[in-house]
């Protein structure tokens, strides 16, 4: 899944799961939002963000809800990779 995939919102009932932002990192007209997803252990992941607003909409500490926008994703089961 590609990072510019992953929603943020407010953490409510569409959420798939939680996590906390701990960056941004600016790329010009994007931005990165690395997150802290106890759901995934030890493992960091990283949103990216069209536009600016998320460096003041989601500022470090905040809580997210992460949603997947599944247009274009394609899905394969393990067994199929082995």
């Amino acid at each position: 899944m590609r990072p510019e995939n992953l929603k943020l919102a407010p953490l409510g009932p569409h959420s798939l799961f939680s996590a906390t932002v701990i960056t941004h990192v600016f790329q010009g007209d994007h931005v990165d939002v690395h997150l802290d997803v106890p759901a995934l252990g030890s493992a960091s992941l990283f949103a990216r963000q069209s536009g600016l607003d998320s460096l003041t909409r989601w500022p470090v500490g905040s809580v997210v809800g992460v949603s997947v926008d599944d247009e274009g994703v394609c899905a394969f089961s393990a067994a199929e990779q082995a």
